[in-house]
């Protein structure tokens, strides 16, 4: 019994230790059960704002996360629609430049070019009718299947985006 009281006696001052109080520890084991429920009680409100800081918190990453994946797929959205754009712009020029073709080098090189400028309309219309999460598993699927010619391609674009950087600098030095 004394040593069940010894013991209840330390925990109760560990406790209260722990939550920031500090009191006489209790000499009798009454004395320490009430000890024990202000402890505990004292714990539990620590654990309740501890509990209410950790929710709190969740819900501003959570809020943060969904912010951040609105803007990124606005963007994405945005970044599709320039392509598609882009991509139609070139499709009519090939396709203005085929008559021109006819005249100058033959019918041959004229029908090249329109079916050129049709199978690069037809990526612009697929590119235009699929959703961006369709999109990104396109990318992953190809990413898995050919590794190495995604690898060959992002060097290519890391290039050629290195180049117009370039070119960019050495036009503000010479203004």
């Amino acid at each position: 019994m004394a040593n069940e009281t010894s013991e209840s006696s330390a925990r109760t001052a560990r406790v209260q230790q722990a939550a920031g109080t500090t009191s006489a520890t209790p000499a009798t084991s009454a004395a320490a059960s009430s000890g024990d429920t202000a402890s505990e009680s004292k714990t539990e409100k620590a654990k309740a704002a501890a509990s209410d800081v950790k929710s709190s918190a969740k819900e501003q990453a959570l809020g943060l996360k969904d912010k951040a994946l609105s803007s990124a797929r606005s963007a994405a959205t945005d970044g599709k629609s320039k392509a598609v754009e882009k991509v139609g712009g070139v499709s009519k020029a090939i396709q203005a430049s085929a008559s021109k073709l006819d005249e100058d080098v033959g019918q041959t090189y004229g029908d090249f070019a329109r079916s050129a400028a049709k199978s690069i309309d037809d990526i612009a219309a697929q590119l235009d009718a699929k959703d961006i999460d369709e999109l990104l598993e396109d990318a992953k699927a190809f990413v898995r299947k050919s590794p190495a010619i995604a690898i060959g391609i992002a060097a290519a674009l890391g290039f050629a985006a290195s180049r117009v950087v370039k070119s960019g600098l050495d036009l503000d030095d010479n203004v």
